[in-house]
């Protein structure tokens, strides 16, 4: 009978596969005792200052993160997320040197039950560093920092270290000549204006988004830290802001406001009741006065005593319905402000809006086609099961407007979207296949959406140079809430002792970027190519069978002429933003012939040879030309496929005809093109890209090049002239094709 130990292992083993996933490190177990010896025992620095909590009702360990505990993510081995407790109040500062005390790998969950009962509060899917402060004085209590949960192998796990720890010249070289005003909020966890995006690291650590920071086309970047919110241009923070603690002073500003509008009408009841009482007060006075007189006239004056009484209490009535009216208002002002601020609390405490919508930047050509604004939005894609493919976005869609306000391009289009409260119903017109269309989601009504346009689309031709470090597939406009497909790779290299070890980032070119000539921009490109084309060289033939007429040869079934030329070609592409194209290059033609050869009469004399001499005589035309042509290509098919047409002229720069003899005719006549004729070149075909920088060319040509009388390379000064007495010309005039690759880079 088995026992129940073994059987709970293996439910155990099988519970941690099916439920972790890939919540395991890709570590293998020599992997994972080369980190422990790589970083167990050593000193290293804290490259950021670090919240502290409880180690999850653990009070013998503490949990650490330089990050808002509110945007930290962590999880149970059986899949579960952890909840994190608030942190204590305690900062340990940026540069504390501490010691690595062992490195812990996800647990195996039926080891955890047995050996760690509370292990089912803490993140077991997770790799720990556990820590130990070592500067003098300072308690030995472990402090453990959970790692992501995803580690790509060993240099995945390198790379987190780096971001985390730092050495003892990363303290003496940068941290300590901070500024002494930015060194004051590293160590109190507090960013402000003026901090550079390496010193907002040592503060909060990396944000939500931080790889949004690698694209090289955001000219402002939102560093998300849950509640709190950080605004850099460039590498400098601009603002910074807390979602909470604007809501807190609306709900207060509208408190306040209630608050005096009801003590200025308690103010007016109180001036009025003075009043009233006063006005009362005179009268008795005057009545006390007239009392005698009043006896006299009472008779003839109680009429107009009961008229007064009456009107007094009517005014008096009067004011109080004005009073109560006045309190009414007040309350409803002071309700309304509560629903206002309670409603800015919820949006504070939402996430973003997000529909599930890439989106792209519309192309000047693209836009001309179509009629639309350069600043609508390219759906590239709809992510199953979102709100925009429930609602039938798809990819190729062009969204003009949202809630009929005029979308300036994909950044505006993103920022829109998130400015919407959840479920708020949103009207998307859309452009799809050149039918305008609507696209409706959400149902609820909401405030009027608003959100920073876009900024204008420049030509970068005649723009201010570009940033040269920018790598070019990252320089297409994308806004922040359009979804980004640039990764960066993190600094490998494990720190030490002895050198710093500051992450590094290198953006890798996206895939998915547009094709080079849908840009916005000139773009240029290289293309070698094989030529190919039949020739019309009739003045060639007709030179070379008066030779073998008079020799009286027999040119028999291998004898092949002139008729099939071969090349190669290198062009140089400059492409427009108008489609429109320009081309220069070298290309070079090549024509073979050969024909066997046997004389028995000497053709100068006519008299018979004493042998008949055999042998074979091979033929040689070539051209060398400078294709210059101007055309253009329209692309289609998702911009992968375009259509091309080029006409221009080909400048020969050198041709000749020459023959080499075989056996008895090893003294052929070889000649040449004199000066620099002209030409023209046709072309009609198709380019597909298979990346954004490569691509397949397949075209058509026609080619006419007729030249003058050609001259003896050894005598210049004759000309070349058939048997009749005409001169021969060298002609390469034909139809063919050329097949090739276009490189292209900017």
């Amino acid at each position: 009978m088995l026992d129940h130990r073994l059987v709970l292992v293996v439910l155990g083993t099988c519970v941690w596969g099916c439920a972790s996933g890939g919540s395991v490190p890709a570590l293998s177990a020599v992997d994972q005792e080369k980190a422990r010896r790589q970083y167990v025992g050593n000193v290293y620095a804290l490259g950021s200052s670090l919240y502290v909590t409880d180690f999850f009702g653990d009070q013998e360990r503490l949990f650490v993160d330089a990050r808002p505990f509110d945007i930290v993510d962590l999880y149970h081995h059986g899949g579960g997320k952890v909840p994190i407790g608030a942190p204590s109040g305690e900062i340990i500062p940026a540069g504390t040197p501490v010691k690595v005390v062992a490195v812990q790998y996800p647990v195996d969950p039926v080891k955890a039950t047995f050996e760690e009962p509370r292990s089912e509060l803490a993140p077991t899917a997770h790799t720990w560093l556990v820590l130990e402060r070592a500067d003098p004085g300072a308690r030995r209590t472990p402090l453990v920092m959970v790692l992501p949960r995803e580690l790509s192998g060993i240099d995945g796990l390198n790379a987190e270290v780096v971001e985390r720890l730092k050495s003892d010249q990363w303290v003496t070289q940068w941290l300590t000549e901070r500024a002494p005003l930015m060194l004051s909020g590293i160590m109190r966890k507090e960013p402000a204006a003026g901090m550079t995006w390496a010193e907002l690291q040592a503060t909060l650590g990396l944000p939500k988004n931080a790889k949004e920071k690698a694209r090289s086309d955001l000219l402002e970047f939102v560093a998300d830290y849950g509640d709190l919110q950080v605004t850099l241009q460039g590498t400098k923070i601009t603002a910074v802001s807390g979602r909470k603690a604007e809501a807190l002073a609306a709900a207060q500003g509208a408190q306040a406001k209630a608050a005096l509008a009801q003590k200025e009408a308690e103010q007016k009841t109180q001036e009025e009741e003075s009043k009233r009482a006063r006005a009362e007060m005179e009268s008795r006075v005057a009545a006390s006065v007239a009392a005698p007189a009043a006896l006299e006239r009472r008779p003839s004056h109680e009429a107009d005593l009961k008229a007064r009484l009456a009107a007094a209490r009517k005014a008096k009535n009067k004011a109080e319905v004005e009073r109560l009216t006045r309190i009414q208002q007040a309350e409803a002002e002071r309700a309304k402000a509560e629903r206002s601020s309670e409603r800015l609390r919820e949006r504070a405490n939402a996430e973003p809006r997000d529909v599930g919508a890439s989106v792209t930047a519309v192309d000047p050509q693209l836009a001309a086609a179509l009629g639309v604004d350069l600043g609508a939005a390219f759906v590239t894609a709809a992510t199953p099961g979102s709100e925009a493919a429930a609602a039938g976005l798809a990819a190729n869609d062009i969204v003009t407007s949202v809630n009929d306000i005029a979308v300036k391009g994909p950044k505006h289009f993103g920022a829109l979207v998130a400015s919407a409260e959840p479920h708020q119903r949103l009207e998307l017109a859309v452009l799809r296949r050149g039918a305008k269309t609507k696209v409706v989601m959400g149902t609820e009504p909401g405030p009027t959406l608003t959100a920073p346009e876009d900024p204008p689309v420049v030509d970068k031709a005649v723009a201010a140079a570009p940033t040269a470090a920018a790598p070019a597939p990252e320089q297409s406009s994308s806004a922040p809430a359009a979804r980004a497909s640039t990764k960066v790779a993190s600094a490998t290299t494990p720190p030490t002792r002895d050198t710093p070890a500051p992450a590094t980032a290198t953006p890798s070119p996206s895939a998915s970027a547009a094709l080079p000539w849908w840009r916005d921009q000139f773009h240029f490109g290289i293309g070698l190519h094989y030529v190919f084309a039949t020739t019309a060289m009739d003045d060639a033939r007709r030179w070379s069978k008066q030779w073998f007429d008079a020799a009286k040869t027999d040119r028999g079934a291998n004898a092949t002429l002139f008729g099939f030329a071969h090349g190669a070609e290198l062009m140089f592409v400059v492409s427009t933003p108008w489609i429109v194209r320009a081309q220069v290059g070298a290309a070079g033609l090549y024509d073979l012939g050969s024909v066997a050869l046997a004389m028995s009469t000497d053709p100068q004399t006519g008299q018979p040879l004493p042998f008949v001499a055999t042998g074979t005589v091979t033929g040689h035309a070539w051209a060398a030309t400078v294709p210059v042509l101007v055309g253009g290509r329209l692309p289609f098919l998702d911009r992968k496929l375009a259509a091309t047409v080029d006409l221009g002229t080909d400048i020969v720069v050198a041709s000749g005809l020459s023959y080499e003899g075989g056996g008895a005719f090893d003294d052929w006549p070889a000649a040449k093109v004199p000066g620099v004729p002209f030409g023209f070149v046709a072309r009609a075909g198709a380019t597909y890209h298979i990346i954004p920088q490569l691509a397949v060319v397949v075209e058509g040509s026609m080619r006419r090049f007729h030249s003058p009388q050609m001259v003896y390379r050894k005598h210049p000064e004759v000309s070349v002239v058939d048997f009749d007495g005409k001169p021969v010309s060298l002609d390469f005039s034909g139809f063919g094709g050329r097949v090739g690759l276009a490189g292209y880079f900017f």
